[in-house]
């Protein structure tokens, strides 16, 4: 079931915008990249009960950085121009370095206080 979501997260910015077969690739690659980053959380030992993280924080990035590569439009398959590409990444840079500032802010203070983990039952 996760792979449906990836596949629906990963193509939720882009879907006004792309055909049909982009979507199939989109959605695949989605689903793949959270599979790899779900495997690599748990490796090292990151606790994400809910795959919460790659499923929606991986996935998004992946939907944003898609739609400069598929975009009818301004992407870089039709037009050969890196222009969308590269506002698509700086955009993606700006969400990942406010929901890493914005999750510092909430959660360091929690576990100085030791009230981010509970105790196992």
């Amino acid at each position: 079931m996760n792979g449906f979501i990836c596949g629906y997260v990963s193509i939720c910015s882009c879907c006004h915008n792309i055909e049909p077969w982009a979507a199939l690739i989109i959605g695949a690659f989605g689903s793949m990249l959270q599979e790899f980053f779900r495997r690599t959380m748990k490796k090292f030992n990151i606790d994400d009960p809910m795959d919460s993280i790659s499923t929606h924080g991986i996935c998004g990035l992946w939907s944003v950085i898609s739609l400069g590569i598929f975009d009818i439009d301004n992407g870089i398959i039709y037009t050969g121009n890196f222009h969308m590409l590269m506002i698509q990444l700086i955009g993606a840079g700006c969400l990942l370095t406010l929901s890493v500032f914005l999750s510092f802010i909430f959660f360091y203070p929690l576990n100085k206080m030791g009230r981010l983990r509970l105790t196992k039952i």
